[in-house]
Order: structure tokens, then sequence, then C-alpha cells
């Protein structure tokens, strides 16, 4: 199934509940006061219901949690903790607030908001990726773009820091100190793994890996490309499947393994411009569900994971 979503979309999400899916992302021209999440409840190919967050939302990611459907969202504060400010518009990501949304899809089969809270969490994370589901909590990847690195909290009910990836490294990059932002995650061999989106010259993902989850390696470039887009690690059964752009910019948009520090391609998603920041979720008779962004529209898939050729 590949379904576009509409025009001036941007950093998708999207999670599944019995026969619903709910799809997320932001609209509108990036990083003005007119930017906003959506969030689309469609069932059986229709569109049940289209919810509009506050302007000045962004970088949506969902999940399940004990049947309730969750939503983290950026909103530009455009202020730090020592009152600073942003001196361009794309420096409003080094100034938002983290917000959680619950809904329930109730027995009529309508999606109703039960709860907003603003994370308590400094000023300056983002979400982006997927987060993992790890001996029943949620397992969220965040990073920083002021001085960047990744950041990992754990949901049980409650939110708690776990641990930061590529912290304290001293390389000076366009956003401060650090190599590394975007981080997504996933359990192989009794290891938290994680690859991140580069923002050096290097133009090759980053990797990093934990047996907890509180300490991460130092992260090590790979051989996979990653010229200003977001990589995305899906956590299945069989091992990682990575989604990547391969070459410079945001084309080529390809699904493969990740394999000895290597992308292993397998299968092409997209070769147009802008086809660029997936994300997906593996609903519980094993689809895999990937959103993207597709030169201004959000495009959405879903394959069987056995009918991937590995």
């Amino acid at each position: 199934m590949n379904r576009n979503m509409g025009r001036q979309e941007h950093c998708a999400t999207i999670t599944t509940l019995n026969d619903s899916q709910i799809i997320a992302y932001y609209k509108g021209p990036e990083c003005t006061n007119s930017q906003n999440v959506y969030i689309i409840h469609t069932r059986q190919n229709r569109i049940i219901r289209t919810i509009n967050l506050m302007t000045q939302t962004g970088n949506p990611v969902l999940f399940i949690y004990k049947g309730l459907i969750h939503l983290i969202t950026s909103y530009f504060d455009d202020i730090g903790r020592n009152l600073e400010s942003p001196k361009t518009p794309v420096d409003r990501w080094k100034f938002c607030s983290l917000w959680h949304y619950i809904f329930k899809i109730d027995h009529y089969g309508n999606l109703s908001l039960q709860n907003i809270s603003k994370m308590n969490i400094d000023v300056g994370y983002l979400a982006r990726c997927a987060p993992i589901i790890y001996r029943d909590e949620i397992y969220l990847p965040l990073y920083r773009e002021m001085n960047p690195m990744g950041t990992i909290m754990k949901y049980n009910g409650k939110w708690s820091f776990v641990g930061n990836i590529g912290e304290n490294i001293n390389y000076d990059s366009r956003y401060g100190k650090g190599v590394l932002i975007q981080p997504t995650i996933w359990r192989e061999n009794n290891l938290f793994k994680a690859l991140c989106r580069d923002i050096t010259r290097n133009k090759r993902a980053w990797y990093s890996e934990s047996s907890d989850g509180v300490v991460w390696s130092k992260p090590v470039s790979t051989d996979i490309w990653n010229d200003n887009n977001s990589i995305i690690a899906i956590n299945n059964t069989k091992g990682p499947l990575i989604i990547w752009n391969e070459g410079e910019g945001r084309s080529n948009l390809n699904l493969g393994r990740f394999e000895d520090n290597k992308a292993i391609f397998l299968k092409k998603l997209n070769e147009r411009e802008s086809s660029s920041y997936p994300n997906y979720h593996i609903d519980e008779v094993q689809n895999i569900h990937i959103v993207y962004t597709d030169g201004g529209k959000i495009s959405y898939k879903v394959f069987r994971e056995d009918d991937i050729e590995y």
C-alpha cells in the first residue's frame, strides 16, 4: 500500500492499534509560527479523523503503551535556560520543549484526547525516530542540536532519563561541540545499538552500542551514506533492517540490512528527490509500516517481514 497524505508535510511517524492506523507529521513552512503537527486516524483505507495540534509544534513520534496512543512532539519555546534566543529560524529547533499527548480509541472506534503534559526535560531536546519496547518499557531516543548528542529516555507510566550517546565529543560542528543527532535504536545480541545522523563533513552514519542503555560506546563512523538526512533502524526479529539515503542529498531511499558496519542493499523504496526522513512501526502480525517524506508529502507503505529476502 502506498498513500500520499497531502502537501508540505514532513517528519512522519506511525503506529497501529487493532484495525486503526495513526500517522502524524508536521505541516507548513518549516520553522515558522504556522508550522504544526497533524494526526491522521485511518481505518480500512479511510480517514476517520484529522487532529490539528497547536501551531509551532513539530517532530512527532507515536507509540502504543498499555492500549493507549502516545504522541511526543516539540514546541518552539524560543528561549533557553539562560534566556538565550534563536538567531535564525532554523535555530528554533535548539529552543524546544517536549510535550506528551495521550489518546485512546473508544468502543465506537473514535480517537479522543485523554491528557496533555509538558515533559520534565531541559529545553532543546527533540524526538525523531521510533522508540522500542524492552522489558515492557518504552525506550525513546531523543537528541539535541545545541552541542548535539543523543539521549535515551524510558517510559513506564512516568518518564526517566537513561543515558546519552556521543556526549562530550570535542569536535566543532555547525551545531557546536558534537558529531551526531537523531539516533535510531534497536536490540540485538543482548545489546542496545544505535545508528545516528552525521553532522560533520564525513557524510557517514555513526554507530554506538550499550549493554544497559546507560553507558554507550564512543561513536564510530560506519560506511553508510548519511548526507544531511535521517536514518532509521527497524527493530525486527530477523536482525536490524535499515532505511537510508544512498549518495548525496535526499534521494535514493533504500531498505537493507546493517552488517559489518555497512548497509547491505535489499530493496529500493524511492528514487525521487526529497525522499527522506523515514520512520516505521511493526504491528502485532509482523507487518512493517513505513512512512517517509516524499517530495513535500508523506508516503506510506506496508509489507510483511517474511516478504523481505535477506
